[in-house]
């Protein structure tokens, strides 16, 4: 990521007034890891007029970059734009720090997807995940396929200390169970939910 961001700091120095872009070795800075919650590499926050505003989650080119700090306080995106045109979209669930405990609550059996919308992982599975959704609809009482834009919902994103994408957390009557570690195309989710047991991870 280093080239596209020092590309970036220098259009930003000539093209953007009053902005810069920075860098700090966490690996020298125990004082500032600890103050920011720094857990993983990169990590990239956004500070205005002397104090913190935001994580900086979107793409990781120079233009992202750019047009980020160009208008670094952009409308809210609405998360059904990145699912429209996938079959079964419909019937994935998009949760937000706003109804994320009611819905999971509510619901026997929930397999949540956390994505960036910048991640190609994310993107490559997104597709396979939605045909699951129509399924497990359609032949699973009871349970249910949901993702959260992790970007956007910083609550959310903390709570579960989210460190990579895509992550997928399952649920049961309300409580996180365990981390899905399963496959990633369509019949892989579908016969998690049927039996949603925990899968052995090799040491």
């Amino acid at each position: 990521m280093k080239p596209a961001y020092a590309q970036a700091a220098l259009e930003v120095d000539s093209q953007v007034p009053n902005a810069a872009i920075a860098a700090v070795d966490a690996t020298k800075t125990s004082v500032l890891n600890k103050k920011f919650e720094i857990r993983g590499f990169p990590t990239i926050k956004y500070f205005e007029d002397g104090k913190f505003k935001s994580d900086y989650e979107g793409g990781r080119s120079k233009d992202d970059l750019v047009k980020f700090m160009k208008n670094p306080n952009p409308s809210k995106p609405d998360p059904r734009d990145e699912w429209k045109d996938l079959p079964g979209n419909k019937h994935v669930y998009l949760l937000d720090d706003s109804n994320f405990d009611e819905f999971i609550n509510t619901k026997k059996r929930v397999l949540v997807m956390f994505y960036a919308p910048w991640c190609g992982h994310c993107k490559n599975m997104k597709p396979a995940y939605s045909l699951a959704a129509n399924d497990v609809t359609s032949f699973i009482p009871g349970s249910y396929l949901a993702a959260v834009d992790a970007t956007q919902n910083n609550q959310i994103s903390k709570r579960f200390e989210l460190k990579g994408f895509p992550t997928l957390k399952f649920f049961e009557n309300g409580q996180f169970k365990f981390d899905y570690q399963g496959g990633r195309n369509k019949d892989d989710f579908i016969n998690f939910l049927r039996n949603p047991v925990q899968q052995k991870t090799e040491l």
